[in-house]
């Protein structure tokens, strides 16, 4: 059944010791602090290089181009630097595209975990066009206000439209970073999928902890590996074929922060108590394969990179749908998504 869900600790995890938390006074509590340990594979703390993805948070719509926390900006790889701008209708696409395949039943269950605590002042970050935003509202108390924020305007431009003047949403351009409210003023920091395109990791935990009050909860989701999303791998080679000397490096990023034990140590550090990490798994039915191919070229940074190495788009569509069929079937079309979700705790 579509967007049927599984959550369930993975047992090495149900097992684990929580870790207390490191430095936590004001001014330490930000201080990366992380004990080395000798872990194996199934626990999958596996060496995490904080490299990502940079963005110059000053940049903003021009021209019909913009940058957003989930595009890209600023990426080192290999040595190399580059930019990219992404063409005024990505939004579009990325709802419409990736909405309903990646985001939609993950959306689901983020909010509902959102709601268990019941939280009135809630914060949404990398929010893009109100996916989770939307789920959020619809499982927080009605009394509960909702603030909605993204480094891309055009991308909360289409967030605002899923929402009514009476619901209690507000809508900011804000940089996860270095977020423009003041501290104490959430029950609930949210943020689906986001995460892993922040530059700096500890400084976005940062800013989730000071933003929170006391008892307020920190939620999060990432992908997990490739591995277990094997549509990653088939974008991939896609790309890889069109483009074998040069691929675009975007395609290495989203599904690239897995690895729990250093996601979880470096929570600890900044504050958080209580981590908890649970595995969701779907197998989604994929009702228009075509739409997802061209949400996952139009409506992400791979739109510009291709171009910019002299590759039509759309032939990158045909291909990845006709491979996303080949490797998922038809009627219907089911892949295997998996995400991890943090939750933690300002004490």
């Amino acid at each position: 059944m579509a967007g049927t869900r599984t959550v369930a600790p993975e047992p090495s995890l149900a097992a684990r010791p929580r870790f207390g938390r490191i430095g936590v006074g004001k001014s330490s509590r930000c201080l990366l602090h992380v004990t080395s340990r000798f872990l194996n594979e199934n626990d999958r703390g596996y060496a995490l290089s904080r490299a990502g993805i940079a963005f110059d948070a000053q940049k903003r719509s021009q021209q019909g181009k913009i940058m957003t926390q989930k595009t890209i900006a600023n990426h080192e790889v290999g040595g190399q630097e580059f930019y990219a701008q992404t063409p005024a209708n990505i939004p579009l696409f990325y709802d419409q595209g990736l909405g309903p395949v990646f985001f939609v039943d993950f959306a689901n269950d983020i909010a509902r975990r959102a709601a268990a605590a019941a939280p009135l002042r809630v914060l949404e970050v990398a929010a893009g066009t109100g996916i989770a935003s939307r789920r959020l509202r619809d499982f927080l108390p009605a009394e509960a206000h909702l603030v909605v924020t993204d480094l891309n305007s055009a991308m909360l431009d289409l967030a605002r439209t899923k929402f009514s003047p009476a619901e209690g949403v507000g809508f900011h351009s804000a940089n996860a970073l270095s977020l423009p409210f003041p501290d104490n003023g959430f029950d609930a920091v949210i943020c689906q999928f986001g995460v892993m395109f922040f530059p700096d990791k500890e400084k976005a935990y940062c800013e989730a902890y000071r933003v929170l009050t006391s008892g307020g909860h920190y939620l999060f989701s990432v992908w997990d590996s490739e591995r277990h999303n094997p549509v990653a791998r088939l974008i991939k080679d896609i790309v890889a074929r069109f483009c074998p000397a040069d691929p675009p490096r975007f395609c290495e990023v989203p599904f690239a922060y897995h690895r729990i034990d250093p996601v979880r140590d470096l929570l600890d550090s900044v504050g958080f108590t209580g981590v908890n990490i649970s595995v969701v798994s779907i197998r989604k039915s994929v009702a228009d394969v075509s739409a997802f191919a061209r949400g996952q070229v139009r409506g992400s940074p791979l739109f510009d990179e291709l171009r910019v190495r002299g590759v039509d788009p759309d032939r990158v569509v045909d291909a990845l749908t006709e491979l996303v069929v080949r490797e998922f079937g038809s009627e219907p079309t089911r892949m295997p998504l998996r995400a991890i979700v943090f939750e933690a705790r300002r004490p």
